[in-house]
């Protein structure tokens, strides 16, 4: 990804490395994480691609590839919700 355009760190905006705080690295960070804890990981890959969608241009950096990209998180944070015991209330 950086490699490829040539890298130069100094024409990077401040709101840029947010950008990529969020996606790529937080997102990927969520998704290994949830491999040992499915409902913290997911909650920080769905929080991460939220925020990205605030922080990042979504019009040119297509928000639906990231969707897609972001889209286990959501079902990591289902496989937790379901793992949950259920409470039984007292007859």
């Amino acid at each position: 990804m950086f490699l490829g355009e040539g890298f130069d760190a100094s024409k990077i905006t401040p709101r840029e490395w947010i950008s990529l705080f969020f996606f790529p690295f937080g997102v990927s960070a969520g998704m290994i994480l949830a491999w040992w804890k499915e409902g913290l990981g997911g909650v920080i890959t769905v929080v991460s691609f939220i925020a990205e969608l605030f922080v990042g241009d979504v019009s040119s950096s297509g928000g639906g590839y990231m969707l897609i990209c972001a889209s286990p998180g959501l079902l990591f944070l289902l496989c937790w919700f379901l793992s949950q015991p259920v409470e039984r209330l007292p007859a």
